[in-house]
């Protein structure tokens, strides 16, 4: 009889210890949120309002003004280009965070036939360009070809642009 009731003791013990209760929900999602909002504060650090802004300078050529922006950026890796043969000048066709991506984007620029190489920023962000120029003339020339001609990519604004590489 004694082992009886201490086994129906030990059985509503376990049975009503394993229930987990509305507070147990309630305080793990607490801790959910708190690590999500921590972790998302880190990434806008990086990829956020935080980012260090571009200084964006204006070129006049004849009666157009284009917008140049400049920042100092590194040849990717398996990007397509040494960082010697990046010139001062380079026509950009879209920005990525991930290099993955950035290089399947610059894949299929390679293959419809058009040159195509990344660039990376220290943040890092990866820029895909399609030419790269020593003098500014030339840039704005090859600017002007790529937002007339058609395009295996979507181009959104603010691309295509052109990049200045400080130092060059």
């Amino acid at each position: 009889m004694k082992h009886l009731i201490f086994t129906l003791i030990a059985l509503a013990i376990t049975l009503t210890a394993c229930h987990t209760t509305v507070e147990n929900y309630r305080q793990s999602y607490d801790r959910a949120i708190a690590h999500r909002d921590s972790t998302a504060a880190e990434s806008s650090a990086i990829y956020g309002a935080d980012r260090r802004p571009l200084d964006v300078q204006t070129l006049v050529d004849g009666t157009d003004t284009i917008e140049l922006r400049v920042q100092r950026v590194a040849a990717a890796p398996d990007g397509g280009i040494a960082l010697d043969s990046v010139q001062a000048y380079c026509v950009v066709v879209a920005q990525f965070k991930q290099l993955f991506t950035a290089q399947s984007c610059r894949q299929r620029l390679c293959d419809a036939g058009q040159a195509a190489f990344i660039l990376q920023t220290a943040e890092p962000y990866y820029y895909v360009a399609t030419s790269t120029h020593p003098e500014a003339a030339e840039a704005i020339a090859a600017l002007r070809r790529l937002r007339t001609a058609p395009h295996p990519i979507a181009l959104r604004a603010p691309f295509p642009y052109l990049l200045r590489i400080p130092g060059r």
